[in-house]
């Protein structure tokens, strides 16, 4: 980012248009690299996106600083945590032990279909089985859930506004906006 202001000051003395200094300084930026003409197309399109998806990680893991480390005893409040992380290791279990009677959880007992009275759950819980048998605790797929939200949606706000405006800087500075949002980090941590 430093060596694209750098060139931006640098050419906007010479009185070229904002389009012209972005696209100098990435072809600039991504010309040196040894394994951009490797492929034959332009690896670009993969390159940018990993290093915002990089980016987005590492703000993510400094939004929630003790849960990276902590993915299996610690809990960021105590609220609506406990119900999801139960919902979410039953799915789990039903999953693994009988899928058939995936909605007949043991929660109000004579009823049948009980976990159909609250939220399901199911792709989170189904994105959280490896943390869960790795780490080994009940709260590992919550945290799991949290820490990959906060970076999947400002990662997918980036890729959506990088297809609209095809604006690297901007569609990155979009998703950091929504990364940091009060309305977005209220819900989350």
């Amino acid at each position: 980012v430093l060596i694209c202001v750098l060139l931006g000051r640098t050419l906007k003395s010479n009185k070229l248009g904002k389009r012209q200094i972005f696209a100098w300084s990435n072809h600039i930026f991504l010309a040196n690299l040894p394994f951009i003409s490797w492929f034959g197309f332009d690896t670009h399109v993969i390159f940018l996106p990993v290093i915002a998806f990089l980016i987005f990680s590492l703000a993510s893991f400094y939004i929630t600083y003790p849960l990276v480390f902590h993915l299996g005893d610690f809990v960021t409040g105590y609220g609506d945590e406990f119900i999801i992380t139960w919902i979410q290791n039953w799915i789990i279990h039903a999953l693994f032990t009988n899928p058939l009677s995936l909605f007949d959880a043991n929660l109000f007992y004579p009823y049948k279909n009980t976990l159909a009275y609250s939220d399901l759950h199911l792709t989170s819980s189904i994105f959280s089985i490896i943390p869960l048998y790795v780490i080994g605790q009940p709260i590992a797929t919550f945290n799991f859930t949290v820490l990959s939200s906060l970076v999947l949606v400002p990662f997918s706000i980036f890729l959506l506004s990088w297809y609209l405006t095809k604006d690297y800087f901007a569609s990155l500075l979009s998703g950091i906006l929504v990364q940091f949002a009060p309305a977005f980090l209220d819900k989350k941590v």
